[in-house]
């Protein structure tokens, strides 16, 4: 009745890493971007620059990588579950993160996209803290799912992300299955879709959102 609400809220703030080779914006190529005015131009006027959002993926071994080898990456994109993920989810979610691997195979790296449970050792582990990529569980009524990230505003680079999940979600994607394949599709006809078959729907919806989180 106050018209007020209590809120919690967590800054992170870390220092942005040596600056990477920017990668220009081609708007024929679907990428999320970040846009800086340059000030720098002979024209009597500002202009704009725009370079893609990309992760930094370099190989641990240039050479091998030259020769058109799989490469692992010095560092791979980890993302953590959120310690809230109910169990019976968790393979699924994995799965949707790591499905992407096979498009960086094609750009000459393996094992460039991890999905591992949260640490329970490490005290200084946080889902909210921006050092750890997170696929995060939200008990809410909330039909839907994001895939946001942070990048840095010099070159576009992606520091972290977070793929958001709301719990209600599955009822949305139950009644897509009913009405979208339920014809040709007898397990899919049901009001309580069976396990499997809605936990394969999540995978491909979180594999949607790690697009998002991937740039």
């Amino acid at each position: 009745d106050t018209g007020t609400i209590s809120i919690e809220m967590y800054q992170s703030m870390i220092l942005l890493p040596e600056a990477m080779m920017p990668r220009v914006d081609d708007p024929r190529v679907g990428y999320f971007t970040v846009r800086q005015n340059d000030f720098s131009l002979e024209e009597l006027k500002t202009g704009t620059r725009s370079y893609i959002r990309r992760w930094r993926l370099e190989p641990k071994d240039p050479a091998a990588y030259l020769r058109g080898e799989l490469v692992e990456p010095i560092k791979p994109i980890v993302y953590y579950l959120d310690p809230g993920t109910p169990k019976r989810w968790r393979p699924y979610f994995c799965a949707g993160v790591e499905d992407w691997n096979r498009s960086f195979e094609a750009a000459g790296f393996k094992n460039a996209v991890q999905c591992h449970e949260a640490p329970e050792d490490d005290p200084d582990f946080d889902p909210g803290d921006v050092r750890y990529p997170t696929v995060r569980y939200v008990a809410n009524t909330t039909r839907n799912a994001t895939g946001p990230s942070v990048s840095d505003p010099r070159t576009g680079e992606i520091i972290e992300s977070d793929i958001i999940w709301y719990h209600n979600h599955m009822r949305s994607y139950r009644n897509r299955l009913m009405i979208e394949t339920g014809a040709a599709n007898p397990p899919a006809r049901s009001l309580n879709t069976e396990e499997s078959l809605i936990g394969e729907t999540m995978r491909q919806v979180i594999a949607h959102e790690i697009g998002h989180a991937l740039g």
